[in-house]
């Protein structure tokens, strides 16, 4: 499931029980890439689920109505540290009394635009003597990623690359080099709101 940034948005689950089985407990938990599992919400009962602090505190929220068997996370202004895996895990006790424990995820990716933090790009102007190796710098950030970029010379593409392999490297600069150089990122999200320009200049031997 995809979401922009600062966007409100509502994940749902459905489940279903058999007949004779009980609600025991339940929970929600997300799974951020490459981080710790964090917990979003328990339940008290089947029917009043309580949100942990953090995320009550941004207007979090749970709901399960009576007589449905559908679920919401209320999530509100979804932020990067947002994205991961939801999962919702429902345990109930079976006619036996044997628990049970019914799983459902969701991924959520926060989509962000690209855009360009301090030193993430060259602009103004780079100067440097024939024959020699530039590099103009082009790094920036954003999800989903890889980023794409399209770079420009005085208003006509020349490369098509993307945030694995961003930057514009010169081996050996020469005079027909001159120009100015335009770095334009985009990705699922849109398109970067900036784009950095870099005049290069190359001194003649």
């Amino acid at each position: 499931m995809d979401v922009n940034l600062k966007s409100n948005v509502q994940v749902k689950w459905g489940f279903s029980t058999n007949p004779g089985e009980s609600y025991l407990s339940g929970n929600i938990k997300l799974a951020p890439p490459g981080k710790a599992v964090v917990n979003i919400a328990i339940f008290k009962s089947e029917f009043n689920i309580v949100t942990y602090p953090d995320y009550l505190g941004r207007g979090w929220s749970v709901t399960h109505i009576q007589n449905t068997k559908e679920i919401v996370l209320n999530i509100i202004k979804a932020e990067t540290k947002d994205d991961g895996e939801y999962t919702l895990e429902l345990t109930y006790l079976s006619s036996t009394g044997t628990p049970l424990t019914d799983t459902h995820g969701i991924r959520l990716n926060v989509l962000v635009i690209p855009y360009y933090p301090p030193g993430s790009f060259d602009s103004g102007s780079k100067t440097s003597d024939e024959g020699k190796s530039v590099t103009i710098k082009c790094e920036p950030e954003g999800s989903p990623k890889p980023i794409e970029i399209i770079w420009e010379k005085n208003n006509v593409r020349i490369r098509k690359t993307n945030t694995d392999n961003p930057n514009l490297v010169f081996s050996n600069v020469t005079r027909n080099d001159i120009g100015t150089y335009v770095c334009k990122a985009s990705n699922k999200a849109g398109s970067a709101l900036t784009n950095p320009s870099t005049q290069l200049s190359v001194k003649c031997k």
